[in-house]
């Protein structure tokens, strides 16, 4: 995988989804639940930006990220990071918080 974009993750349940040049990965630690997604351009509406992509097979066939630029507190470690992410999987809304990666 190359040119990390972005890293957002959050916590009970827990998830992870990697923004890369050539995917993006999302994860669900624990369930076995992980995928390599087809990488979209991010929709970008003042200091959010929208990435909604879509597979044709399970687990997952519609993801969708949304970061934006706010301060956000890990609701577990403390950790202090510059976005705030909202998933949107599966009917779900799950919450956490994300950041810029090395490209």
């Amino acid at each position: 995988q190359t040119g990390l974009e972005f890293a957002a993750r959050g916590n009970e349940p827990f998830w992870q989804v990697a923004i890369h040049a050539d995917g993006i990965r999302v994860a669900e630690p624990g369930t076995g639940r992980e995928r390599m997604l087809p990488r979209v351009e991010p929709r970008i509406a003042g200091t959010a930006r929208r990435y909604a992509t879509r597979a044709r097979e399970a687990p997952w066939t519609a993801v969708e990220l949304i970061l934006t630029e706010r301060r956000c507190i890990d609701s577990m470690s403390g950790e202090r990071f510059p976005y705030t992410a909202e998933l949107r999987i599966d009917g779900r809304r799950l919450t956490g918080c994300a950041l810029e990666g090395p490209r």
